[in-house]
């Protein structure tokens, strides 16, 4: 007996339904992978929102508690001795230095290059940069990113040493430690180090400013001056 033939209106005759196919192993290793990435990103975008929140809440201005310079012996970046006494009297812009960040850290710097400009003419101010990667920033490393900023080095220095004994000098003058709900990215686990401070003539620490804001230099500036005028009366 002759099998019906099927016409072209028809189409081909259906495919016999079988068991679903198997992922591959490889098919299982892409799932896993964008699962990865996914997390990843959302944990980007939630560290992201999480620090500039802080920042935008972060108390800027003098510190909570009186923060006093304290007693220390460093390298600077020549690679001569600098001890505390050496900034007697003088009002001290001070920031953190982590020569292996990113442009973010390196924008701070350049904040303060732009006031070494502006206070050129005032031997009484200081700038003073303490690594917070004192194990990698060595003199020598020091010494090529102040040459990369310009940095005069008479008017500007950049300090390092052992580092319990660096971490000791910005924990107790300058920065707390971030909290361990929220630990920081920066060696040291320092809170907020984009920070930059003004210290006055007697080694107290006046006022904080956020060192990745436009307005910063001239801000520094303002303070700079009413200190000046403080140490006047």
């Amino acid at each position: 007996m002759n099998q019906p033939r099927l016409s072209p209106e028809m189409g081909t005759a259906p495919e016999p339904q079988g068991t679903p196919p198997v992922p591959t192993h490889s098919a299982a290793l892409s799932v896993g992978a964008m699962l990865g990435v996914v997390l990843l990103l959302g944990a980007l975008v939630a560290g992201g929102l999480y620090w500039k929140k802080q920042r935008e809440t972060a108390r800027l201005g003098p510190p909570r508690q009186a923060r006093q310079l304290t007693d220390f012996r460093l390298t600077e970046r020549s690679g001569r001795p600098v001890e505390r006494a050496e900034f007697e009297g003088k009002i001290l812009v001070v920031n953190f230095v982590f020569t292996g960040c990113s442009l973010a850290c390196y924008e701070v710097s350049r904040r303060m290059t732009e006031i070494q400009g502006y206070v050129a003419a005032k031997p009484d101010v200081q700038l003073v940069s303490f690594s917070v990667d004192p194990r990698t920033d060595t003199p020598e490393v020091l010494a090529a990113f102040a040459d990369r900023l310009k940095a005069d080095p008479k008017r500007w220095l950049f300090l390092t040493g052992e580092k319990s004994d660096v971490y000791r000098v910005i924990e107790t003058s300058f920065l707390p430690k971030a909290p361990l709900d929220a630990p920081s990215l920066i060696p040291g686990n320092f809170d907020r180090a984009e920070r930059i401070v003004v210290v006055d003539g007697e080694g107290r620490v006046r006022r904080y400013f956020d060192g990745m804001s436009s307005s910063v230099v001239g801000q520094v500036l303002d303070e700079i001056a009413d200190a000046e005028r403080e140490r006047k009366r």
